[in-house]
């Protein structure tokens, strides 16, 4: 009986590490409801994402074609980018939603530094920040980052990779599909 009383407590406190309520739904890179769909397993590439092809056109109108982990669940979002180091050859994570929102991201469990830019439904972009890794052990103790305003798509990617792909004030998330090859 005591083993499966600390069974539940370990499964309460995995999900409220990895929950922010208020539905700002937190993510590590990711916004949890405690789906098995995605797990990122440490020191290697997300596992049970999928890949996505964007293509980002800059302030200047050139176009970036770049491939991305796609998180497109409530599921995948929670995971993210946790405790992942090697993205794999993509150039990071698509954080897509539903509807708009103005959810919060955390770095609980999240081991490298990434950079986070925010885009309307319609692709204008909002805002970007940096994101340091959050050492706590409990989820809630990690700074939140927000997006100026209600937002659609989040796109994550190695803290200052963020120019690289074009993105920043100006720019726009303009076209989906396969990864380039």
């Amino acid at each position: 009986m005591k083993r499966g009383w600390v069974v539940a407590a370990a499964c309460v406190l995995v999900l409220a590490a990895c929950s922010h309520s208020d539905d700002t739904s937190s993510a590590t890179s990711g916004t949890v409801d405690g789906g098995a769909a995605a797990t990122a397993v440490g020191g290697v590439t997300p596992q049970g994402f999928e890949t996505i092809g964007v293509t980002i056109r800059d302030a200047t109108s050139k176009t970036h074609r770049v491939c991305l982990w796609l998180a497109d669940t409530s599921d995948k979002r929670d995971v993210g980018l946790m405790k992942v180091t090697d993205l794999g050859g993509k150039s990071g994570m698509l954080f897509n939603f539903e509807n708009d929102t103005n959810s919060a991201f955390y770095m609980f469990q999240t081991v490298m530094p990434l950079s986070i830019a925010f885009f309307t439904s319609d692709g204008s972009f909002v805002s970007s920040t940096d994101m340091a890794p959050c050492s706590s052990s409990n989820g809630g103790d990690c700074e939140l980052y927000n997006a100026t305003r209600a937002y659609r798509d989040a796109i994550e990617v190695p803290q200052g990779d963020l120019d690289a792909l074009g993105i920043g004030p100006g720019s726009a998330l303009v076209d989906r599909g396969a990864c380039p090859a």
